[in-house]
């Protein structure tokens, strides 16, 4: 059972960027709170920061020399980046929070479900705090405990929605009337001119 107190917490972050027009306003102040052991998804317009809240958070992967690589299968490593991704992988069991940026979006639909069913049973299992960035509005209901919804110019957080299934959750979970109204709802809010300028947290 997750704890009320927050595993990770990020408190009024922005980002601005210098152009050579100026500066711009990548990310507006965010604040999310994650609890321990919760399964959060950020989901957000192509554009709206998501990767830069990513990234201020942890960009690990470049940390460790495996940038460029993180989609590949092992046997398409040399074997420096095997070594480095086993590394990688031990610090990712090791620690409390994983951090998960689109990491199904290039697979195919049936390895992208088999996919998030193993990732499920993993978080089960070792009950970590997830923070899941993707574009996937399904898979952003189907696999968390709350979303994080953001709107752009600047990126920000629009909404915090928590997500009530049951677990453990079955693929006819997204058939059903919580499911629907959720996504309508995520739906909504990622049209920009339906976004509301200050985060909204919606009731249970």
């Amino acid at each position: 059972m997750s704890s009320s107190a927050p595993k990770l917490h990020v408190d009024n972050v922005s980002m601005t960027f210098r152009t050579p027009t100026g500066a711009f306003a990548a990310l507006a102040p965010i604040t999310v709170s994650i609890p321990q052991g919760r399964f959060a998804s950020l989901i957000g317009p192509s554009g709206c920061g998501k990767s830069t809240i990513f990234n201020i958070i942890a960009p690990l992967l470049r940390r460790y020399g495996l940038s460029g690589f993180e989609y590949l299968y092992p046997s398409s490593l040399s074997g420096g980046m095997r070594q480095r991704a086993a590394l990688l992988r031990t610090l990712l069991f090791d620690t409390d929070v994983i951090l998960l940026d689109e990491p199904f979006g290039a697979l195919d639909a049936q390895t992208k479900l088999q996919m998030q069913e193993w990732l499920m049973a993993l978080w089960s299992d070792f009950g970590k705090t997830v923070l899941f960035v993707t574009h996937d509005v399904e898979e952003a209901i189907y696999l968390a405990d709350e979303l994080h919804v953001m709107g752009t110019r600047p990126g920000r957080i629009i909404a915090h929605i928590p997500v009530n299934l049951p677990r453990p959750r079955v693929r006819t979970s997204a058939l059903t009337p919580e499911f629907l109204t959720i996504k309508e709802r995520c739906l909504e809010l990622l049209d920009v001119n339906l976004a509301p300028s200050a985060p909204v947290n919606e009731a249970a």
